[in-house]
């Protein structure tokens, strides 16, 4: 699968969404999502009629970054996002208001559905041979950004001497290839559907904690003080989603390469992400904060302070 055919993809991802009649009996919620299997959850409750059973009409924006999602979020261009809790924690500590309604994608056992990758003619083979490079993510300062650098931490690199890159997921297979970073912190479906192009050396999330939420739905104190009842209704659809997904492996693939364009057969191989199916534990998000306290010198921050408190 090659670049061009995965933006491609994605691109009709968007259209497809945004062309949805409206549901006028439903209430609107405007959600942004990752292009990646980490946000599946989203695809699937909507593919499965799981919203419009909770009477909300949906609509599914793809943006890359948890950052340009906060951001969407805090304008009100958006009504709830996806991402780490990384923006939202850096967001809290200079005021500004946003709150976890969900666990999305945990951390338990693993490789996790990210991993650290080179080119398939790359020398590079361990973590201290990373040193003095450049290592692409998909945002700086946020969660791969963190995740990676813990991984070359724990494994022998200078994690100070390593320049950071943002670039985009679909592009860094062919930026790994033209010698513009020499290394990549990929998520799925990527890793799969770009592994003829790419050689895998290691998985960052075990760097970060045994267990951990990876990512989270949130939303903004001003939009959750004035539609709690819509909250709650799309946290019980995450719930509801979790569950499903995480039981039909199979039945999830096809429905995510409806959303993809990405083949069935691909996406088969790839790393599987598994779905928080419990109301958000503070505990669980912590060490997320904690990675970014580290390697991005963020201000200390209890992740309770960013929970919704649903009452």
């Amino acid at each position: 699968m090659n670049r061009s055919a995965v933006i491609a993809g994605f691109s009709s991802v968007a259209l497809a969404l945004s062309a949805r009649p409206a549901l006028s009996a439903n209430l609107p919620l405007n959600i942004g999502v990752f292009p990646t299997e980490g946000a599946a959850e989203a695809f699937y409750a909507l593919q499965l009629g799981f919203f419009k059973d909770a009477g909300i009409d949906a609509t599914l924006t793809p943006i890359a970054s948890a950052s340009a999602i906060a951001t969407a979020v805090s304008s009100g261009s958006l009504d709830v996002g996806f991402g780490s809790a990384i923006p939202l924690a850096a967001a809290r500590a200079r005021g500004i208001g946003f709150r976890i309604i969900s666990p999305a994608v945990v951390y338990a056992s693993g490789n996790g559905a990210m991993a650290i990758a080179v080119a398939k003619n790359s020398p590079i083979q361990k973590a201290s041979d990373l040193n003095g490079t450049t290592l692409g993510v998909n945002g700086v300062r946020e969660f791969s950004d963190y995740a990676a650098l813990a991984w070359i931490d724990k494994n022998g690199g200078d994690v100070k001497s390593v320049k950071v890159a943002e670039l985009p997921f679909a592009e860094m297979a062919a930026a790994l290839a033209a010698g513009r970073i020499a290394v990549a912190a990929m998520a799925e479906p990527y890793v799969s559907s770009m592994s003829a192009d790419v050689r895998i050396i290691g998985y960052p999330m075990a760097a970060v904690a045994p267990k951990f939420s990876m990512t989270v739905w949130f939303s903004s104190d001003a939009w959750l003080q004035k539609n709690p009842d819509l909250a709650k209704r799309f946290q019980t659809v995450m719930r509801r989603s979790a569950v499903w997904a995480n039981a039909h492996e199979k039945e999830s693939v096809a429905l995510l390469a409806t959303y993809t364009k990405l083949s069935p057969d691909s996406l088969a191989h790839m790393i599987r992400s598994r779905y928080d199916e419990n109301l958000p534990d503070a505990a669980q998000i912590q060490p997320v904060i904690d990675a970014a306290v580290r390697y991005g010198g963020f201000t200390p921050i209890k992740a309770d302070d960013i929970m919704w408190k649903s009452g």
